[in-house]
Parts: C-alpha cells; structure tokens; sequence
C-alpha cells in the first residue's frame, strides 16, 4: 500500500489473496493512512506559502551548510551529493561520500541542520545504535525530537 500526493491511495493485491483480506488490511492500516493524509495536507498548505527556490541556490545553500557544520564539529566527510531522491532526506557512504536529498531546501533550518549532522556522524558511526545517538546528541539538542519532527514531513514523489 502506498500514498502519493495529493491524496492517491494505490493497494497491490497479491493473487492468492481475496478482495475481502486486502479490504480488511486496508482496513486495518486506516489510522497510518489518515496520519498520512493529513502530512501530505500539512505539506502541501507550507509548501504553497513558501517561495520558489531555484535549484542552483538551494545547491549552494546545502553546500556550503555541511562545509560549516562539518568544520564546525570536526567531522570530515569525502564527497558531497545534492539530487532529487524519492525516498531519503540524506545518506553517508561506507567511503563517507555524502548525500543530501535537494528536498531539504524546503523544511525549517533546523530540520537541514539536523539531517546534515545526522549524516556527518555517520562518518564516524555507520549505524544508528547507542554510540550514533549518543555522538548525535552531544552535537544536537534534541535529536530524538527532531527525528521525529524530520518524519512528520513527506518526500515530494517526483
């Protein structure tokens, strides 16, 4: 089952199940799929008040944001990647090769500060255990409360 903007609700029934289960799943999921709906609500209203951003400045924007953070926290990192993704806000190589997903551009400073240091700890700690949260922690109030925070926000699907 997925959700696509603005309110696109697809359901893949496998052949061996009935209409009726595939019913009662959806069924069963109806609280993820309102708290869904109502993200791509809240997404679609911030979106619509927010000014256009050109490509190119939210490419230096990001660019130089990770520079100052990771000199600023003493975490080097190798490359740095800025795309369009559909499915991550950012991710950390085992070469620590950085991606960073050009969608951050449109959520709050402090949700882009808190994926790029996300990642830059990832240059140091490759999974999310005790040691990444801790590490994390020490670098950013309230992580746990932006983590969170990150996932009340949807990814565009284009």
């Amino acid at each position: 089952m997925s959700i696509k903007p603005p309110s696109t609700i697809r359901v893949s029934i496998p052949r061996r199940v009935s209409y009726e289960r595939a019913a009662e799943f959806v069924l069963s999921k109806k609280s993820w799929i309102d708290r869904t709906l109502a993200k791509l609500k809240r997404l679609a209203e911030s979106s619509s008040h927010s000014r256009p951003i050109v490509a190119e400045q939210a490419v230096d924007y990001l660019t130089n944001r990770i520079n100052e953070l990771s000199n600023l926290h003493g975490l080097p990192f190798n490359r740095l990647s800025i795309k369009s993704q559909k499915t991550l806000w950012g991710s950390c190589t085992s070469r620590n090769n950085i991606n960073l997903n050009i969608n951050l551009i449109n959520l709050p400073r402090e949700l882009i500060d808190y994926v790029i240091v996300h990642e830059l700890v990832h240059t140091k700690v490759k999974n999310h255990g005790p040691k990444f949260w801790s590490m994390l922690n020490g670098l950013v109030d309230n992580a746990r409360a932006l983590d969170k925070k990150l996932k009340g926000y949807i990814l565009p699907s284009s």
